[in-house]
């Protein structure tokens, strides 16, 4: 929209505006999520939600508290009146108990879930390793700006005024960044 922003302070650029500004803070809105529908917040994380569908017209299951301690499930209706009784939470669970209790697995899927755990744990030892590297890099790149930087203030490269201003205001980090 033809502005710029640059260590807090707002410019005004030179070059012809691509979008107005109404239509930019739109989609600057939109991006910082100022706009975004507010969903309900859950007050309590039930075991089986999102998990189950209604059997009668496949709306989502979702939990209740009755009576301040017991846990019940029920249809949504969100289809219309379902007609479908509610369901202790005991009951789903000795039903997924009984269900996850008859899978068997035979020996050639047990080696491949090891080695697929093996793979995914070395994948994500080898993108931590990188992560250090690249860390440890950007932290070694910043210490030799600021040797340098206190290098040419010693060897009166650098004013003294502009030293002390850069080093009081954490400067020498963010033009190193």
């Amino acid at each position: 929209m033809g502005e710029f922003e640059w260590k807090g302070r707002v410019y005004q650029g030179s070059h012809q505006p691509l979008v107005t500004r109404g239509l930019w803070e739109r989609v600057r809105d939109t991006m910082d999520g100022r706009n975004a529908s507010k969903h309900r917040r859950v007050k309590h994380d039930f075991a089986f939600s999102g998990l189950i569908a209604c059997g009668h017209c496949e709306c989502s299951i979702v939990g209740e508290i009755k009576k301040q301690r017991y846990i019940y499930y029920h249809c949504t209706g969100y289809k219309g009146k379902c007609d479908e009784p509610y369901v202790q939470e005991e009951v789903l669970e000795e039903k997924f108990a009984a269900l996850l209790g008859r899978l068997v697995f035979d020996d050639e899927v047990l080696d491949w879930v090891r080695d697929a755990l093996h793979d995914s744990h070395a994948e994500e030892r080898r993108e931590h390793e990188e992560a250090i590297k690249r860390l440890r890099a950007r932290y070694d790149r910043l210490q030799n700006r600021i040797h340098a930087a206190y290098v040419d203030k010693l060897d009166g490269a650098i004013e003294p005024a502009f030293f002390e201003k850069i080093s009081m205001d954490g400067g020498v980090s963010r033009i190193a960044a």
